[in-house]
């Protein structure tokens, strides 16, 4: 049996934030347009989860492989999924903060948002484990 699941959850981020891809852009973002968000797809086999993957589809233009590494490690650490069956996407949007290096950025906006998309993606995987079906 393959438990199969999928979440959509919001990770706009929740005030001005600079934005990826405006190099000659001299200041954060004035408001929202379109909603930014993650798509989670939970694919499992067993309930010890040693199998089972989750990939993660975020609207955002790229993140560094330090950044995924981290947000792998600190959503597994919250949700208690492993970090090693979490993968992590991201859909090229121009339109997103400037999240590239995200997991290293000491500004309070990075770190604000950081926590939020831990926070809401974590929420997210344990939601999937709890209410994914089973198909053929």
């Amino acid at each position: 049996m393959l438990k199969l699941g999928l979440q959509r959850v919001d990770i706009t981020p929740d005030g001005p934030v600079p934005l990826q891809g405006y190099g000659d852009r001299k200041h954060d973002s004035v408001g929202v347009h379109d909603p930014l968000y993650a798509f989670v797809w939970y694919f499992g086999k067993n309930e010890k989860r040693e199998h089972n993957t989750v990939w993660i589809v975020m609207d955002l233009c790229l993140l560094s492989i330090e950044t995924t590494k981290a947000l792998q490690k600190s959503i597994s650490d919250v949700s208690r999924f492993p970090s090693n069956n979490i993968r992590i996407s991201a859909t090229h949007t121009h339109s997103g903060p400037a999240a590239r290096f995200l997991s290293r950025d000491e500004s309070a906006w990075a770190k604000e948002y950081y926590a939020k998309v831990v926070r809401v993606l974590s929420k997210a995987i344990v939601e999937i484990d709890d209410s994914s079906f089973e198909g053929y």
